[in-house]
């Protein structure tokens, strides 16, 4: 009996140690001469990656000639032409565009994915000024935002709009294998009106023969903010109201692929999420680092080490062998907490650094009082298995009852649009969760069998 004791404690604990080794240091793994770690990194927040700072500005200049209509072109009158040379048309420059604007850019933030920024808008001119975390894709996700997210397709030779935003309903991202590798494409679907202009159009911009018995090709090009992404005829009448577009080539390097999803999602990211009636340019882009420094982030990690080793000695001392397994216990609650922030793409910030000690202290008392009531217990009278699960029982329910309404704080918090407060919110979640999970699957094994 006491040799399976044993050997349950010992699995237990190995198990434990492994999820520590690879939560704390990673998976290796090679692959192409290179060594690489594919545990998800930590999201950092702004307050301690840094962060880019970006303004908007609206732009005032003028349209090249390219921009320019032959009907401008034509404009006798100077004042006239000049005006209508501008790229925002000083009758655009209202105050419900400028909001119009900014909220089309919070739709583009949100699509992208990004949680974590601040943005102010000029009333008066309207514009725009953002706070965002600092990641790979920051300069990616600027182009979004600077974009107008105008489409047209127009007629190669006259120019005449056939197609534009109106007759779109969404763009998508897909990829297909093919035998030279994977190819990206965006699919621009067409809602039920412009599914049958384009079907009218598939038509008639097609390669004939003249009467010489020449090929002819009538054009159209697909426009994004007034510049060709491709210039084409249809083949066949498109019945189905969508047009698969390539994105670069067929590729099977990894690299390239993710390069090409990153510019099929960003024409989606543009093209999905609204026509931005002011046309911006980038004034301002640049990266301001966190005032918490590298340094000052080790300093934190070697105090919590030192704090958690004074609290790991103080279990030892005092339950002796319970005390060793609990302790290691602890180590392996804290690596499966961390492993969880990395899996759930939490963004980690200083109020959630917070949040994390929290959660080690909730989990470490609780720890704690199971403990003196398991020993009390046994002290006043020698603790049967039976009554120990008895014991544990009551004391967990009592427990469980008063992490419950911070349980329900911090999902509150979780859906707070204020990064700081939704980052505290979702990692004591988190820390709760884990807390409550951790002490009936894994703690509550190892004491009963060492009572």
């Amino acid at each position: 009996m006491k040799a399976s004791k044993g050997l349950k404690i010992a699995l237990i604990l190995l198990i434990i140690i492994l999820i520590s080794l690879i939560s704390f240091g990673g998976i290796y793994i090679k692959d192409k001469n290179i060594v690489d770690n594919i545990m998800p990194e930590y999201i950092l927040g702004m307050d301690l990656k840094g962060e880019r700072v970006v303004h908007l500005k609206v732009d005032d200049s003028k349209k090249t000639t390219e921009e320019t209509t032959q009907e401008e072109q034509e404009n006798t009158e100077e004042t006239a032409e000049e005006e209508k040379k501008l790229v925002n048309d000083p009758s655009v420059l209202t105050a419900e565009n400028f909001e119009l604007a900014k909220k089309i850019i919070e739709k583009r933030l949100a699509a992208a994915g990004v949680t974590d920024y601040i943005i102010r808008q000029d009333n008066e001119n309207g514009d725009i000024f953002l706070q965002l975390n600092e990641e790979d894709r920051t300069d990616t996700v600027v182009s979004y935002l600077s974009s107008q997210g105008k489409f047209q397709i127009i007629d190669e030779q006259t120019k005449e709009v056939l197609l534009d935003n109106s007759s779109l309903d969404s763009v998508k991202v897909g990829y297909s294998t093919l035998e030279t590798g994977t190819q990206v494409y965006s699919s621009f679907n067409f809602n039920k009106e412009g599914k049958a202009k384009l079907e009218e159009i598939s038509k008639t911009y097609i390669t004939s023969t003249d009467e010489e018995g020449n090929e002819v090709s009538k054009k159209v090009a697909i426009q994004v903010d007034g510049t060709s992404i491709v210039t084409t005829v249809f083949g066949q009448p498109i019945t189905d109201g969508i047009i698969p577009l390539s994105i670069g080539s067929a590729s099977t390097s990894n690299s390239e692929i993710q390069q090409y999803l990153y510019q099929a999602s960003g024409m989606s990211i543009v093209l999905d999420n609204g026509v931005s009636p002011i046309v911006y340019k980038v004034n301002e882009n640049r990266y301001i680092a966190s005032e918490i420094t590298s340094e000052m982030m080790w300093l934190l990690v070697i105090i919590s080490t030192v704090i958690v080793a004074i609290l790991v000695v103080y279990m030892i001392v005092r339950y002796r062998l319970t005390g060793l397994v609990c302790s290691i216990a602890f180590i392996g609650y804290i690596a499966v907490l961390m492993m969880l922030i990395r899996f759930a793409n939490v963004t980690v910030t200083l109020s959630g650094l917070f949040a994390i000690g929290i959660s080690v202290i909730a989990y470490y008392v609780c720890n704690l009082l199971l403990l003196n009531k398991l020993y009390q217990k046994r002290k006043e009278d020698r603790l049967s298995i039976p009554s120990a699960k008895e014991v544990f029982k009551n004391e967990y329910i009592h427990l469980t009852k008063v992490l419950i309404p911070c349980f329900i704080i911090a999902i509150v918090f979780c859906f707070v649009n204020y990064l700081p407060i939704m980052s505290f919110g979702m990692i004591l979640f988190w820390g709760l969760l884990t807390t409550a999970l951790y002490l009936v699957i894994v703690t509550r094994p190892l004491i009963l069998e060492l009572m």
